[in-house]
């Protein structure tokens, strides 16, 4: 969100999840996050996904995960992961 005008431009992310979260097939979808992880970026991920696998976006989307989407974290240590 810009701060000034309060404007909702998507990220990468956010992109990303809902296009998987738009195709039909039955397939597995898996978006796969390589590199290690900033600790305030998965603090915020955790905060907005919630244990119903819905995603709220700061422009009150919310975007669900279909039973087939996965999401892989892969980290080079867990010195920066948190539980």
């Amino acid at each position: 969100i810009n701060p000034a005008t309060r404007e909702w431009k998507d990220g990468l992310f956010s992109s990303i999840m809902r296009e998987l979260a738009n195709v039909t097939h039955d397939g597995p979808k898996w978006i796969l996050l390589d590199g290690d992880i900033d600790p305030m970026w998965i603090e915020s991920l955790n905060t907005v996904m919630d244990d119903n696998k819905v995603l709220t976006l700061a422009s009150n989307e919310r975007i669900p995960l279909n039973p087939t989407m996965r999401l892989l974290f892969e980290i080079s240590h867990l010195r920066t992961a948190t539980p």
